[in-house]
């Protein structure tokens, strides 16, 4: 036997139970007496219990409650009320599952209980109400007789009999209607008997549900049992009853009843006789809107009262209602418009007040339907913003029109151009937000129903598009406003714009009929400046639209722009649209609009490029959509793939008058990017492309002056985007270029035998302001860039150099002024490009540049210039903007990337030939090292900037984010800086010099320069390896590490500083050395090295296998990382051991020479670890030491005098010890000739 048994059977009458013989029956009925636990989660727990037993058992569990109730629930009225729930809950899914049997007990019990008590329990009575009403449905005679039997002429009945009546009415409306005229009749003759409030509210409740139900039924009577019953078959007992209603309830001293009342007489209205209500209608309705009034919190029951009668009256086509149209709209729009706004502040508990609402609004709709021309007429008056001053009214009235438009399409028909033409004043003179946000919305709606394709509705699609354009700087400058305001505004520019964005889509993309409207329609919003910031959703749209009717072939997609003579031409839309491609994740994936919408309109912007664009485009969104948002985007890399698009369309197109229209449009749109500086900069870019592929000279001139009259030259970005577009040019058109700069550089003919400098007047044009020099300065490097080699090397000295070099200043004889640092910053940009222009991967041949050091010298001191720059004096933390923190940091961005190209630039010169020479090598290390290696670390500017971290998060983090970011690049620069020179001489002597020259910060107090020191000497010897192990020519150069003990010594007291990266590194940087020394000296034994190591292609690399001494290396590299000092010194002592093994004879005593300095080191556990690697080198390699023996004693007595650790005081004891174990007579020797006491300590 099953858990749940075989199916219920009914026992005997004395047991209601229904049960399966299975275990469950025991289960359910002691669930069932533990259901009204005292423990809320436990009564919780056997609800659900039960429900899940009585969805596979409805009738055990259901028939178990029933004998609970029925035997065990007197003076249980929790358990009881739990119990009937639980039963109400199965019978929802059951109900038609339960014997009849069951169910006629069911019934009794529940009317038992529902009249057990005389007064009113609606906790307890309403279950068994509700239950009786759910039992209606299947059994509507046996529930009705019962109930009805307990309502007997004449009497007044229990408070839940007369209300089960009046919801089983609307419950079972089709079973229930053909007795309700008896309940009526025996309900009227005592209504007027009744005057307790709460009977007055249940019998005005019921007759409005037996109206319901009887409406119900006539409306669906052909389904009905009983066809012969009409609304008039009711009318002579409705009309009584409302008279006792409209002339005593409605007048109630209780709210509850005065509603209950009202909105009974709406359903009234709709039962009794045609004759009567147009009798009643002049009093009905001032009597409602008095009720308003009355009413302060709930309106609703009076508005559906209300929607009720109109809807009579209009149906009937009341001649009494129309006499009263202008005062019931007078009363009933402003209620409606200060209804929304109530709307707006109501919180989610108050759902009756958008019920409300939209019973409003059904009122104008119903009115509409029997008066649309008075309704419209009036409502368009409420639109004239002369008149209405108030934007709620205004809000409102587009609200109830949004509503008729949608509602009414049949009655608007003829009166679309009336409600476009009422419509267009406000959008052309709202300013209010909530008002616009609602103008919006009814467009939409507009578009929908055929509005939009009326003549004027194209300025209705313009409103919403003017809304899509709204601003960032608006958005910004709202939002300070309303930063300062309490109350936050509901509607913003920015919700609105996205509203609009969101309104065209739709339109676009669900409303077929709005295609025909948008196209070609929204390419007259593309160019013009005012609709930018909505080109996302029109490059959406056009897209979308456009590519289908492409995919169709639909006759009106390729357009005829001479006929279409407001749209701009294909010319203009691709060039404002490729600009703005460079702008791709602005608002929502601008690039992927603009992408989607270029390839829909390929053909239609010239048949030439629609292949390639259709192969392009998708790649390109393609990347947007990969690498957005992601530390792989690029902004350059996305700039040179819009170059190139344009450089592929230009050759797809093959026409250089079409190519010149195009650079023509550009240069006609370059104002519409004011304020935008990173457009400028690639509109610039794009015209100097397209003035490369243009053979025109006049144009070019012409176009080339105008890049540079319209550049603020004061802008970075504009600097560069002009200086590339003259680059760009001079690929093609070089001497042109060239010349337009001599212009540029010229004196004004004003200032007669006047050569202005760098600070000269501005008065002879945009080339003799300081600020435009430096455009000059950058273009000249561009120009070198892009220009072809071979015409850049002929006109170095003559064009270029010549044209540069007056502006450097410090030079020789005559006095020159000195260089500001926009200038230095600007000209040393343009020497990284000369030189890169200049390297042999560019020319494609070799070339000494004979001035190279020159320009060195002058990036040199361009740097130490603006090192040695004061500092502004930091603003007081009190009020303190991000834009003063951008302000004050603007000198210091400029002075911190004058060194961050400066090296750039150096690392470019230093490539070139010939090769530097040692002074000029150590001048530039030893000038630019303090650039990286004093500059402060992050911990100390956190600390200096501390004074903002609380008043000010955005400054501070401003703040010291852009130090971090500076540390960053000078790093990067730095390194690459120093390897430039390792490139070009990759030897160990040049290597030994760079570490040499550093040599001073690797013992320093500070942990972070400490640790850049061994960052950058792990860097070079890595960059060594690499160069070394490529490079064939310069294989044979040395055959060990000069200097290989000296540069070992530097790092042994790193092996055991404080930090665990410097440890780290510095066992790699010891393990490197040695691998390079072992490596020299293999590659000088083998001299078929070349030829074993270069492949098929002829490339050389070199694989360098360690030797079995290192072996043990990366794992001591891992094991240093501890803490524990103990164990750092016995790691040390392996590596001791290892050194010892692979150190050359030669280089024994300079490295224990070198490493004594250790003894004395700032870092307490370095000195010691010093100690441990000398003592193990004398330990193992001291016979070899014996001529050394007085320098080494002596070196480490000098070295006590000023160790003030004992460990290391004993470690250096302990080290002269063993070196006596090797050369006892020596050491006595040179300790007795040593004047005594040796130390202090």
């Amino acid at each position: 036997m099953s858990f749940f048994g075989k199916k219920a059977k009914v026992e005997d009458n004395s047991n209601f139970v229904v049960k399966t013989g299975g275990k469950v029956d025991d289960v359910v009925m002691a669930l069932i007496r533990a259901a009204n636990d005292s423990d809320k989660s436990v009564r919780l727990n056997i609800s659900n219990s039960l429900e899940d037993i009585g969805r596979q058992q409805p009738e055990l569990v259901v028939s178990s409650c029933l004998q609970f109730v029925k035997k065990d629930g007197k003076g249980k009225k929790d358990h009881v009320i739990l119990l009937l729930k639980l039963i109400l809950q199965i019978l929802e899914n059951d109900l038609y599952n339960i014997s009849e049997q069951l169910g006629i007990s069911l019934i009794s019990m529940a009317m038992a209980e529902m009249t057990k008590d005389k007064g009113v329990i609606p906790e307890y009575q309403g279950p068994a109400s509700q239950l009786l009403i759910t039992l209606g449905k299947r059994y509507p005679e046996a529930v009705w007789n019962r109930v009805i039997e307990l309502f007997p002429p004449g009497s007044v009945p229990h408070y839940f009999i007369v209300k089960t009546l009046g919801d089983i009415s609307t419950a079972n409306p089709m079973e229930i209607v053909p007795y309700i005229k008896e309940v009526m009749a025996r309900a009227l003759p005592i209504l007027g008997q009744i005057k307790k409030d709460n009977m007055r509210w249940v019998f005005a409740s019921s007759f409005g549900r037996w109206c319901e139900a009887v409406l119900s039924y006539v409306a669906n009577v052909d389904e009905a049992k009983d066809q012969s019953i009409t609304l008039e078959t009711f009318s002579s007992e409705v009309y009584p009853a409302y008279e006792v209603m409209f002339n005593g309830w409605i007048g109630s001293g209780q709210s509850k009843v005065r509603l209950a009342t009202v909105n009974c007489i709406g359903n009234m209205c709709a039962v009794m006789s045609r004759e009567s209500f147009e009798a009643q209608l002049p009093r009905i309705l001032p009597s409602f809107t008095g009720m308003y009034k009355k009413e302060k919190e709930l309106h609703l029951p009076i508005t559906q009262g209300l929607t009720q009668v109109l809807q009579v009256a209009v149906a009937e086509e009341s001649q009494c209602l129309e006499p009263l149209l202008l005062q019931l709209l007078n009363f009933l729009h402003p209620l409606t418009c200060s209804s929304f706004e109530k709307e707006k502040r109501a919180d989610p508990s108050q759902g009756h007040i958008l019920k409300n609402n939209n019973e409003l609004l059904r009122c104008f709709e119903i009115i509409g339907m029997g008066f649309s021309e008075t309704l419209i007429s009036y409502l368009l008056q409420k639109l004239d913003i002369q008149r209405v001053k108030n934007p709620t009214i205004r809000a409102g009235t587009v609200l109830i029109l949004r509503h008729l438009i949608n509602r009414l399409d049949e009655q608007l028909e003829d009166k679309k151009e009336l409600v476009l033409s009422g419509v267009r004043p406000l959008i052309d003179n709202e300013s209010d937000l909530t008002v616009r946000k609602v103008l919006c919305q009814i467009v939409i709606a507009m578009a929908s129903h055929g509005y939009l394709q009326l003549e004027g509705g194209h300025l209705l699609l313009n409103f919403i598009i003017k809304q899509s354009a709204i601003s960032q700087n608006e958005i910004k400058e709202f939002n300070v406003r309303a930063s300062k305001q309490k109350k936050k505004p509901e509607v913003t520019p920015e919700k609105l714009r996205n509203m609009c964005d969101n309104i065209l889509n739709l339109a676009t993309e669900t409303v077929p009929a709005m295609q025909n409207v948008l196209w070609p329609y929204l390419f007259e919003f593309i160019v013009p400046a005012q609709y930018t910031a909505a080109l996302p959703i029109i490059c959406k749209c056009l897209g979308h639209i456009g590519m289908l009717k492409r995919e169709n072939n639909s006759p009106d997609y390729l357009i005829d722009f001479q006929q279409q003579v407001n749209l701009p031409k294909p010319t203009e839309i691709l060039g404002r649209l490729i600009v703005m491609l460079n702008e791709p994740l602005v608002r929502g994936r601008l690039g992927v609009h603009i992408l989607g919408c270029l390839q829909a309109i390929g053909p239609i912007i010239h048949g030439n490029i629609a292949n390639m664009w259709d192969a392009a485009m998708p790649k390109l969104k393609h990347y947007i959509e990969a690498n957005e948002g992601t530390e792989s985007w690029d902004d350059n890399t996305w700039e040179d793939l819009t170059l190139r698009l344009l450089k592929e369309t230009i050759r797809a197109v093959n026409d250089e008058e079409w190519t010149e229209k195009l650079g023509e449009e550009l240069a006609s749109q370059i104002g519409s990017y004011g304020g935008n500086h990173n457009l400028k900069k690639a509109i610039f870019k794009h015209i100097g492309l397209i003035l490369q592929k243009l053979n025109k000279k006049e144009f070019i001139k012409e176009k080339l002056d105008l890049l540079f009259n319209t550049v603020e030259h004061e802008n970075e970005l504009e600097r560069h985007g002009c200086a590339q577009a003259y680059g760009f040019c001079s690929a093609s058109h070089l001497d042109i270029v060239l010349d337009k700069i001599k212009e540029k550089t010229a004196p004004p003919v004003q200032k007669k035998g006047f050569f202005s400098s760098i600070f000269g007047s501005s008065d002879g044009g945009g080339g003799s302001s300081p600020m435009a020099k430096n455009t000059i300065f950058l273009s000249l490097g561009y120009v070198a860039a892009y220009a072809t080699p071979s015409l850049v090397l002929s006109r170095l000295d003559s064009h270029l150099l010549h044209t540069l070099e007056p502006y450097m200043g410090g030079g020789q004889g005559k006095k020159k002024e000195s260089v500001n640092p926009q200038a230095m910053e600007n000209i040393i940009k343009s020497i990284d490009l000369i030189a890169k222009a200049l390297h042999p991967s560019h020319l494609q041949e070799q070339f000494t540049f004979k001035n190279r050091n020159k320009f060195i010298e002058v990036v040199i001191r361009y740097m130490e210039t603006a090192h040695n720059m004061k500092k502004e004096k930091p603003l007081a933390p009190q009020d303190y903007t991000l834009e003063e923190a951008d302000e004050y940091n603007y000198t210091l961005s400029l002075k911190k990337n004058i060194k961050v190209v400066g090296l750039t630039a150096c690392s470019t010169l230093v490539h070139l030939e010939p090769a530097v020479t040692t002074e000029l090598e150590q001048k530039l290390i030893e000038t630019t090292m303090k650039y990286y290696f004093e500059l402060p670390s992050m911990d100390t500017i956190r600390q200096k900037y501390s004074q903002y971290e609380q008043k000010n998060p955005i400054v501070y983090t401003y703040l010291t984010r852009r130090h971090e970011i500076f540390t960053e690049k000078i790093t990067e620069c730095y390194k690459e800086m120093l390897s430039s020179i390792i490139y070009m001489d990759t030897t160990t002597v040049c290597l030994g010099r760079i570490i040499a020259s550093i040599s001073k910060y690797v013992n320093s107090r500070e942990i972070y320069q400490r640790e850049r020191t061994i960052t950058i000497i792990l860097h070079l010897l890595k960059r060594f390896i690499e160069f070394k192990t490529t490079d064939a020519d310069n294989l044979f150069v040395e055959d060990s590490f000069e200097s290989l003990g000296t540069c070992l010594a530097l790092l042994v007291p790193r092996l055991s500083d404080s930090k665990e990266q410097i440890r780290m590194e510095s066992v790699e940087c010891i393990e490197l050395i040695l691998l390079i020394n072992n490596m020299l000296k293999n590659i000088h034994n083998d001299p078929n090295i070349i030829e074993n190591n270069t492949n098929e292609e002829g490339e050389f690399d070199l694989n360098i296998n360690p030797p079995d001494e290192l072996m043990p290396m990366p794992e001591l590299h891992e094991r240093i990382s501890t803490p524990e000092v103990h164990q750092q010194f016995m790691i040390i002592h392996k590596i001791a051991t290892i050194t010892a093994s692979l150190l050359p004879p030669s280089e024994l005593v300079p490295f224990l020479i070198h490493s004594l300095t250790g003894l004395n080191d700032s870092v307490t556990s370095s000195s010691s670890g010093t100690c441990v690697m000398v003592n193990g080198m004398i330990k193992l390699r001291g016979e070899e030491v014996l001529e050394s023996v007085p320098d080494l004693v002596s070196g480490i007595i000098k070295a006590m005098e000023t160790i003030n650790d004992e460990k290391t005081i004993k470690g250096s004891l302990h080290s002269l010890r063993t070196l006596a174990n090797h050369h006892l007579l020596p050491v006595i020797e040179e300790l007795l000739s040593t004047p005594i006491p040796h130390s202090q300590n």
